[in-house]
């Protein structure tokens, strides 16, 4: 079991990078997967990190990243540095934090 829920920190980078679309249809299918069959021990907490992404919509701030990650081809390590954006913009785009 992962008591620390590193599994909710994976989930959380692809949720803050991928395009809304894709996103929220393999959230949903994931949910509805988990509904139609019985919990597994310890499958709660994944449940409800699924179910909470899948269901609560992003800020702007956190599509606003997904947009400027889009436009530097999924490569901000790479790239941000070389449009001119301000520190703290470029510096929240690199954190992956919500």
């Amino acid at each position: 079991m992962d008591a620390q829920q590193r599994f909710a920190r994976i989930l959380q980078l692809f949720y803050l990078c991928m395009d809304h679309e894709p996103l929220y249809t393999c959230l949903r299918a994931l949910c509805e997967k988990l509904s139609a069959n019985p919990p597994v021990r310890g499958s709660q907490a994944l449940a409800a990190v699924l179910h909470n992404m899948a269901f609560t919509p992003r800020t702007l701030k956190q599509l606003s990243r997904v947009v400027i990650y889009r436009a530097l081809r999924h490569k901000p390590g790479l790239l941000v540095s070389k449009i001119g954006l301000p520190p703290v913009l470029r510096d929240y785009v690199l954190s992956f934090e919500p």
